[in-house]
């Protein structure tokens, strides 16, 4: 949500799909597009992301580096550190309540 200085209230829109696959070190990710015209027809590679099955893990490889960016198997106690939405910006390490 965007307000401008007008204080009128502008919603914005996004759509995400995951298609087509990409190869990094051996590693095979699938790749996550974004969309944001109306129309939804113009889509840009936001990340690649790939599932770790046997640990309950989805990693995204962003830049030049992969982050964790879901653990199904965090348990009341864990540790863990929040990404903002495919951009790689850190909060601090939260408890998991």
């Amino acid at each position: 949500r965007r307000i401008p200085l007008n204080n009128t209230i502008e919603y914005s829109t996004s759509t995400e799909k995951i298609e087509g696959d990409s190869v990094v070190n051996g590693i095979t990710y699938k790749k996550l597009w974004r969309s944001t015209n109306k129309e939804m027809t113009e889509y840009n590679v936001i990340a690649i992301i790939r599932e770790d099955i046997e640990n309950q893990k989805v990693w995204a490889y962003i830049g030049e580096k992969e982050y964790l960016i879901y653990d199904f198997a965090c348990k009341v106690g864990d540790k863990v550190l929040f990404l903002n939405r495919y951009k790689a910006q850190k909060s601090p390490p939260k408890r998991l309540k």
